[in-house]
């Protein structure tokens, strides 16, 4: 027996040196990674036991692109319709995201060639955030460069019907969590704020938005600033919507071709119901009048083609909704009546 086991011993040491050996002339032939398998979310073992993240791409059907991601997660190396290195003193992509961090599907600018997507941060829990790093295809010069602006938005996504980035983040805590919800638009060379392009009716005019009022600038003087009041202020804390919005600057409510101003003034139903007032923009004194008429509007929408704004909201387990036609001159409000829902 002791014969038998001594036997073993010497085979398992010889098997062991065999395969040192094989591994030894390995590397000496060929290196580290001598054939690394480039494929969507496949990766090659560096010689630390790291892991390069490769990743297969394509800006337009006839621009295919390869993009490598170092072990350090801090160089992305790009191939085959462009060649450029990015380098980054941080980390690129967040690995612990999953296998694709780095996407090349979406066009961020909208001018027919798809961007890279890199996710850098990754949020947990219920209200998530992520960050990403958005690099925008340049077709005359043959390389990505990076958005700062769009680098500020968390959860960061693309609304193609409206041709708009949208960002949202979450604020608050426990059962009081708003969601802000950020609008971008591409302008020529850069990102501009749906409330900025939107509300620019004349040059030299300007609107500023922060947390709980909206002025209007001209020449730098201020020449109005309408305040949320304290109860609209504390109401904005108990809405349901992750599209909440204390100022509504995307609305033109008397179809003169100028967007006008809804401001949030409350909240009912739990949250579900949002009620505003409506400030219609006048060209002559570049201020926005408060309208006698459109009041505690739930929920406001605009229909440009029949020239209506609508209010819905909810009643029980029913919704309803109301009208008010634009005449020229003022609206008529209809009778309020059941809809299916929103």
């Amino acid at each position: 027996m002791k014969k038998i086991t001594k036997i073993l011993a010497i085979l398992c040491v010889l098997l062991i040196l065999i395969g040192v050996e094989y591994a030894v002339k390995q590397f000496v032939n060929y290196g580290p990674n001598p054939n690394p398998i480039v494929s969507n979310n496949k990766e090659s073992i560096c010689l630390s036991g790291e892991s390069e993240h490769l990743y297969d791409g394509k800006i337009k059907d006839d621009k295919n692109i390869k993009i490598v991601l170092s072990c350090d997660l801090k160089k992305m190396t790009i191939t085959g319709a462009v060649n450029q290195e990015i380098l980054g003193d941080t980390a690129l992509a967040d690995i612990i995201s999953g296998d694709r961090v780095i996407d090349t599907d979406g066009d961020f600018n909208f001018d027919g060639y798809n961007d890279i997507s890199s996710i850098v941060s990754n949020g947990q829990g219920r209200y998530a955030i992520d960050y990403y790093n958005i690099y925008l295809y340049q077709p005359k010069d043959n390389k990505f460069v990076l958005s700062q602006q769009l680098g500020d938005l968390a959860n960061i996504h693309i609304d193609n019907s409206k041709k708009e980035v949208v960002g949202e983040l979450g604020t608050g805590g426990g059962g009081n969590v708003v969601v802000e919800t950020i609008r971008y638009k591409w302008n020529v060379d850069n990102f501009v704020k749906v409330t900025d392009l939107s509300l620019s009716p004349k040059k030299g005019v300007d609107f500023v938005i922060s947390e709980n009022t909206f002025s209007v600038k001209k020449d730098g003087k201020v020449l109005q600033t309408v305040f949320l009041s304290e109860d609209a202020v504390v109401a904005a804390t108990a809405v349901n919507s992750n599209n909440f919005q204390k100022f509504i600057t995307n609305q033109d409510a008397n179809f003169d071709g100028y967007n006008d101003l809804a401001v949030f003034a409350a909240t009912g139903y739990n949250g579900v119901n949002n009620f505003y007032d409506y400030y219609i923009f006048n060209t002559s004194t570049n201020k926005f009048d408060k309208n006698s008429i459109l009041v505690n509007i739930s929920n406001p929408s605009v229909d440009s083609v029949a020239k209506e704004v609508i209010s819905s909201y909810r009643s029980g387990p029913q919704w309803y909704q109301q009208t008010f036609k634009f005449n020229g001159s003022g609206y008529s409000k209809s009778a309020e009546s059941l809809t299916t829902g929103m």
